[in-house]
């Protein structure tokens, strides 16, 4: 495989990389990279994931996120806590800052999936053809 196809593929493969850090790679200028990637046809951007690329050090993805350091599902998986709804049992994911607050002022005691669950419970509990 000679130089031009090398710097093409290594290009594509990896699109995060600079022209300079790709001629620093190979010794050559950052100029003739980008002349070598036109002649070749390889798009010479960078892609836009905001000012800079990022990986999520936990599943080593790239993100496109905003000023967070997780993905946005290891986001959600670090900050929500699996709570069972009382009436159905479906497993429901509630943030753990607000699970931790309600909690603490004991005024959160019930769960629910949806407001078609609570309102069977209110009316299981509290009326609606309770004698």
């Amino acid at each position: 495989m000679n130089r031009r196809a090398e710097i093409a593929t290594l290009k594509s493969t990896n699109p995060c990389l600079t022209l300079q850090q790709i001629g620093n790679k190979f010794g050559i200028t950052r100029e003739r990279v980008r002349q070598i990637l036109v002649k070749e046809r390889t798009s010479t951007r960078r892609p836009n994931y905001g000012q800079y690329s990022k990986i999520c050090p936990m599943c080593k993805k790239s993100q496109i996120r905003g000023k967070t350091i997780l993905c946005r599902s290891c986001y959600h998986h670090m900050h929500t806590v699996p709570l069972s709804c009382e009436l159905c049992g479906t497993i429901v994911y509630r943030k753990q800052s607000e699970v931790i607050r309600d909690f603490a002022k004991a005024n959160y005691q019930h769960i629910w999936c949806s407001k078609q669950c609570q309102g069977k419970w209110f009316g299981a509990n509290f009326g609606w053809g309770r004698k």
